[in-house]
């Protein structure tokens, strides 16, 4: 009886430990992961190099449909607005998530991000530009 149980619960704590995809969580999660990432997201923080760049993103929101394609969307001033179209997809047993920008205007957005957080409201990710500059957005719904 004492074998059973501390079988079973070694094979609970197996589980558990090996649900977490992401380093910053979550640990399990009964939605999909394209559910997750889909929908309308504004900036929390911004951080460029772990400077905090977060008041460049106020007025930002990005947009993330399940099709594979997503919008930037940026208000600079009352009457600015501008929206950059992309596309998105999960790569490397979807620990990532590549970004493809439909224009050269933001192409440090572009790239291979990992994610470092999915939840179903809050999603953290980060790269490394080609300029060996680090950016992490963490994003809410």
């Amino acid at each position: 009886m004492i074998k059973k149980s501390l079988l079973i619960a070694l094979l609970i704590i197996f589980f558990f430990n090996s649900c977490k995809k992401y380093d910053e969580g979550p640990r399990l999660s009964w939605y999909s992961k394209k559910t997750r990432i889909s929908g309308s997201w504004i900036y929390w923080k911004v951080t460029y190099n772990d400077i905090d760049s977060t008041k460049n993103f106020l007025q930002s929101t990005i947009i993330f449909d399940k099709n594979g394609t997503f919008v930037y969307v940026n208000q600079e001033e009352e009457e600015a607005i501008y929206a950059i179209p992309g596309q998105w997809e999960l790569i490397e047993n979807k620990e990532k998530l590549r970004l493809a920008i439909d224009t050269s205007f933001y192409p440090f957005y572009e790239g291979d991000w990992t994610i470092k957080r999915l939840n179903y409201y809050d999603f953290w990710m980060e790269i490394t530009d080609s300029m060996n500059n680090n950016i992490r957005w963490e994003l809410l719904k």
